[in-house]
């Protein structure tokens, strides 16, 4: 299978749910450096993003979701996006350590959850999961 570059105008479209404004900062940039995604929404918890997400044209394809935040967690965002939004593909990413939130994140629909520390891997991990290879 031969994968071509996405242009520009094809971006991957990309939200995150976080309570820390600095890791939006991280995360954004993070997406720019692998190339070929474009943030079009950003909450401090799920609840905002569930609304945001009611007002967009045209949803992300990706949310990135931390565990813990305030309003609404990660557990419970991912539960009512997979109700309300089943085409938009989750990833978690949090500083927790503990398993058994990881599971239950897994199990509101979450396909994986990463350490803030590695972010990054999200957005490569997304391509090669959908084979959507965007420009680097």
């Amino acid at each position: 299978m031969e994968h071509r570059p996405v242009s520009n105008l094809a971006k991957i479209r990309f939200a995150i749910a976080d309570d820390s404004e600095i890791q939006h900062f991280f995360i954004d940039a993070f997406a720019k450096r692998v190339g070929g995604f474009d943030l079009v929404f950003s909450a401090l918890n799920g609840a905002d993003l569930l609304d945001g997400l009611g007002q967009l044209e045209c949803l992300p394809q990706l949310c990135i979701l931390d565990l813990h935040m305030p309003v609404m967690d990660g557990i419970e965002s991912a539960r009512q996006l997979r109700e309300r939004y089943p085409s938009i593909i989750l990833f978690g990413c949090t500083a927790s350590e503990d398993p058994g939130e990881i599971v239950c994140m897994l199990e509101n629909g979450v396909r994986k959850v990463y350490a803030k520390k590695h972010a990054e891997q999200i957005f490569r991990d997304f391509r090669h999961q959908t084979g959507v290879y965007t420009p680097q």
